[in-house]
């Protein structure tokens, strides 16, 4: 009948408003570019935090004085280094390379630049201490720093487990799972020393033991394998628009709830994540799901912020600077300790001079970031050319 025709057509029509937004197949498979400009937003706020961190007058042992300092600090726990790991996680999911070969490959490598980071921005400077008689280092000195478990060391690991996971094919929400299990366990864990330096060092990879040990993969793997779940989760994203859009408008009540329930229990919920005491470093699952929370809204403000983005030159910007992140990390961290050790500049710089030096190291450290990047590529395609070469 033609009653029956409607209805029918009237639930097909609810059917496909329901289905709008997500797909059965996988049909968001290119480049997600709202996370090139969300890179490039916590690479500039990295450069501010470590300057006002290690260079500033400011005392990060200590709860912080001004608004200004709860802001940063507070906003760099909530949304730091772990939305870049929840980024590289998105980036993990969105690689071409989906083997276990190739992600133990990227996870060697970046353990490989972690340690050497740790030679270039520290060891090396304390050799020139020593050897200039300017002073004379500890040997814990150079322990601590060649050995200091630094945010590459945390990919390097996190990559490397992927590895193995998908080895046994198991699937991202299963791997999520059992990294809040391994942040629970390893949340028990209290500061226990092995005894031995070394040792504590080596097993610092894996739970927290001190300040030299900032980022323990049990602690921290739970923001890339997140990032790994979304982003296959993403692939199925048939209207992005839509789907940023619920989650600009639903994630924020739930957010501000759960801010206020843990208020409420008399938790403090900005000191989680203050630098005094390592607070923002010791995760737990109360600091996760603020996390994730945060994640899902920045997501969604800088998604319909990129949309705005036409100018070709700058949306080349974005793009580059976004693909050369961990060049511009290892960069402006060398800067920093090298004014920090070798120039005198340590704890001395006023509130006024924050935002100059930050700006003239940010800058730097992608200039020599590109130039880095254009070198290496100009090598790669002579040798590709003399290759062609000798094969003709």
């Amino acid at each position: 009948t033609s009653a029956h025709k409607k209805e029918v057509h009237i639930n097909y029509q609810l059917s496909e408003m329901n289905m709008a937004v997500v797909s059965l197949e996988k049909s968001n498979t290119g480049r997600q570019t709202e996370f090139d400009l969300l890179k490039v937003i916590l690479i500039i706020g990295m450069v501010f935090v470590h300057v006002y961190e290690k260079l500033s007058i400011y005392d990060t042992s200590v709860l912080p004085g001004t608004t200004a300092e709860w802001v940063l600090q507070v906003g760099g726990g909530l949304v730091g280094a772990s939305l870049f790991m929840f980024c590289m996680g998105i980036g993990m999911a969105y690689t071409p390379r989906q083997t276990p070969a190739a992600f133990a490959n990227r996870g060697w490598h970046l353990l490989f630049y972690g340690y050497l980071l740790n030679l270039v921005r520290e060891g090396i400077p304390l050799l020139i201490i020593s050897l200039s008689g300017t002073g004379s280092p500890e040997p814990k000195a150079y322990l601590s720093a060649l050995m200091n478990v630094d945010i590459l060391h945390l990919a390097g690991l996190s990559f490397l487990l992927v590895a193995l996971f998908m080895k046994f094919r198991i699937a991202p929400p299963v791997m999520l799972l059992i990294a809040l299990v391994l942040q629970t366990a390893a949340g028990l864990w209290t500061e226990a020393t092995t005894g031995t330096p070394v040792m504590d060092m080596l097993v610092g990879l894996f739970v927290y033991v001190n300040s030299d040990t900032s980022f323990p993969l049990m602690l921290w793997f739970v923001y890339p394998t997140f990032g790994y779940t979304c982003g296959n989760l993403l692939k199925y994203v048939a209207d992005k628009p839509k789907f940023y859009r619920k989650l600009l408008f639903g994630i924020p009540p739930v957010f501000v709830c759960l801010w206020v329930a843990l208020s409420l229990t008399g938790l403090n919920v900005p000191e989680l994540f203050v630098l005094a005491g390592d607070a923002q470093y010791r995760q737990n699952m109360m600091i996760s799901t603020l996390s994730f929370l945060a994640f899902f809204m920045f997501s969604a403000v800088v998604f319909f912020a990129m949309r705005s983005v036409r100018n070709e030159v700058l949306l080349r910007f974005i793009s580059s600077t976004s693909a050369n992140l961990i060049n511009i990390y290892c960069i402006q961290w060398v800067i920093i300790l090298w004014l920090q050790m070798l120039f005198g500049v340590n704890k001395t710089l006023t509130a006024a001079w924050i935002v100059p030096a930050a700006l003239a190291i940010l800058i730097i450290s992608i200039f020599f970031a590109a130039l880095y990047k254009n070198i290496l590529a100009r090598i790669r395609h002579a040798k590709e050319n003399r290759s062609k070469g000798i094969k003709r």
